[in-house]
């Protein structure tokens, strides 16, 4: 067997977020020599259940691949959704400081910067279950790769426009500040500069993060926000129960020499009674995690 090449195989599925696929499963399926194996990593969270299935191909030399993956979501109550994703090598791009200049290490090599342009098994997750992620890709410029160029952009599945093949393409969403878009909240989390990263990390990953609204006379209450890219401008809001809260619970604007009276403070945390429920989105804790191996043929 290819020691090297099971090593490889591991960096691969540890980049793509799939390192809890015990080795001893990976190695088992190499030895057996087959042409081509799956494998499964499966978590579940409130929002339903997760699972990763990566496709492994033996080229002519014998040695294996692992090129793309396939994430099933499956939201509690609703029918499974089914994407591909291809596993793409990382890019470098030149580390420059802020007159654009290159910055060279102490042996006068310019410092490059290595972006991994695949989306991870978590990202590919939460994109199944309705949220939107921010990612960071390279601009490879093929004749000249120390003029690859770094660009971040927000992205959601288009669930209103399958392809012929009833997948759903990314959509990408610029325009969108959630460190601004957080200075308009008044959340407990948000209390510190370490608070505010996390907490601002924590949706740019995509995950439903949980969240302690403070009211103006002191009360508290528990909810659930997502990053909201289409809106430009605000959070997706759930109460304790993951039912969506459609009033703006934003830190009221108030005119210099204007006062805010108790009705408008009292609007700004009050909750509708005719509650709309959207997909269930969970909290980024996740409850368990188990992994699967079968064998199978991948796909063309």
């Amino acid at each position: 067997m290819n020691e090297k090449n099971v090593e490889y195989l591991g960096k691969q599925l540890f980049y793509t977020g799939m390192e809890d696929i015990p080795q001893e499963s990976l190695v088992r399926n190499i030895q057996e020599g087959k042409p081509g194996f799956v494998m499964e990593l499966i978590k579940e969270n409130i929002s339903g259940e997760a699972k990763g299935i990566p496709y492994f191909r033996q080229s002519d030399k014998g040695n294996y691949f692992f090129n793309n993956f396939d994430m099933v979501t499956t939201p509690k109550g609703l029918d499974p959704i089914i994407q591909s994703y291809w596993v793409r090598k990382a890019e470098p791009i030149i580390v420059k400081d802020a007159n654009g200049v290159p910055v060279k290490d102490e042996h006068g090599n310019e410092q490059k910067e290595w972006i991994n342009n695949t989306i991870t098994y978590a990202q590919a997750a939460n994109l199944g279950f309705g949220r939107a992620i921010n990612k960071t890709y390279v601009k490879v410029n093929k004749e000249d790769p120390s003029k690859n160029e770094k660009y971040n952009t927000w992205q959601v599945l288009d669930f209103k426009n399958p392809d012929a093949n009833g997948k759903y393409p990314l959509k990408n969403i610029s325009g969108y500040d959630i460190d601004k878009v957080l200075t308009e909240y008044n959340f407990k989390e948000l209390a510190t500069e370490k608070g505010v990263k996390d907490f601002s990390d924590s949706l740019k990953r995509g995950n439903c993060q949980s969240a302690t609204y403070v009211h103006p006379d002191g009360a508290v209450k528990k909810l659930y926000v997502e990053a909201h890219p289409l809106s430009k401008t605000s959070l997706k809001i759930y109460d304790a129960n993951m039912v969506r809260i459609n009033l703006s619970m934003k830190r009221p604007k108030i005119k210099e020499g204007q006062e805010l009276v108790p009705d408008q403070q009292q609007n700004q945390v009050e909750i509708k009674d005719n509650k709309v429920k959207e997909s269930l989105t969970p909290p980024p804790k996740e409850k368990t995690v188990r992994a699967k191996t079968k064998r199978g043929k991948s796909p063309a």
